[in-house]
């Protein structure tokens, strides 16, 4: 049986911070300790490992450790990718002869549908002419709505998806405004809770962002700069930096655990900075993997609390 809970890593950051790359390293990481168990009980099996002390008693143990408290499921999820769909969606319609001046509820589903087709994450990602006319589109009326709802559809099935115990690392800029706009954030059963956000807020200057892009670093830097205050001045959500930080991670994660263990809010966002050159340093892999630790505790400190919680009723 499961002794953890589900739990939601949420990256924030302005546009081209390095969220998309640290999302999917956190995943990783947290992929990399959950097969750690299982490879020991594989190699001792094959003798690969001379476990010394460690009895075949004590290799079934930590089988049991790793059912217990390893997590279901590990998923990423980028609300930047529901705010390309749109942004696809509205040129195919435009080649279809419409016209799109914004977006109703009516659009929800057909966008939903055209991100679950086979290859698309890529082509979201990577086509240029998307990349330019996302935030463009994203400053369209109904589009923070539209890609807020997709973006919370997408956290909710992946944070109960078999009935818990999963990680969710999500990006998105007020990843906790959308999840409460949304009503995904919140005390009841088919909620989340507030204490299993864990925010934390990426800090990238438009100089390192530019330098971190190929091509011409003025031409990258002015694109930058465009694209952060078209992201400002957004006439629904418009991105807002965070006034209140944890600064040290040691901190952060005291202040996560003790509302995990507590009926507490969302702690305050812990301040990575992320200036550095290159996104694949083995400092990014470091953090990655020290979010990944503190997201495993407070899974199990989480389940700990509710478990006590249900026998003092």
């Amino acid at each position: 049986m499961k002794q953890i809970e589900s739990v939601v890593v949420a990256f924030d950051g302005e546009s081209k911070c390095g969220k998309t790359t640290i999302i999917k390293a956190v995943a990783e990481r947290a992929g990399v300790q959950a097969t750690i168990i299982p490879a020991i009980q594989t190699h001792a099996q094959q003798g690969l490992y001379d476990l010394g002390s460690f009895t075949e008693g004590t290799v079934e143990k930590l089988g049991f450790l790793q059912e217990a408290y390893g997590f279901t499921h590990i998923q990423t999820i980028s609300c930047g990718n529901a705010f390309r769909a749109a942004t696809l969606y509205k040129a195919i319609r435009e080649m279809k002869g419409e016209r799109v001046e914004g977006f109703t509820q009516q659009d929800i589903d057909p966008v939903r549908a055209l991100l679950k087709s086979e290859g698309i994450i890529d082509i979201l990602q990577e086509d240029p002419n998307i990349a330019e006319q996302v935030s463009v589109v994203g400053n369209m009326p109904g589009a923070q709505n539209l890609g807020g709802t997709l973006f919370c559809d997408s956290v909710r099935r992946a944070y109960f998806k078999d009935g818990g115990a999963n990680l969710v690392v999500v990006d998105a800029r007020d990843p906790i405004g959308h999840m409460w706009r949304n009503q995904l954030a919140g005390q009841r059963s088919d909620q989340i809770h507030p204490s299993a956000i864990l925010p934390v807020y990426i800090d990238t200057s438009a100089e390192a962002s530019a330098r971190r892009i190929e091509g011409d670093y003025e031409v990258n830097y002015r694109k930058v700069l465009e694209r952060r205050s078209e992201d400002r001045n957004h006439h629904e959500n418009p991105v807002v930096r965070p006034t209140e930080f944890e600064k040290t991670l040691n901190g952060w994660a005291h202040q996560a655990l003790l509302a995990s263990s507590t009926s507490g809010e969302t702690v305050k966002p812990y301040l990575f900075d992320n200036n550095i050159d290159d996104p694949d340093s083995l400092r990014i892999k470091g953090f990655a993997n020290e979010i990944a630790v503190v997201a495993q505790d407070v899974a199990i400190y989480r389940h700990t609390a509710r478990a006590e919680a249900a026998g003092r009723a």
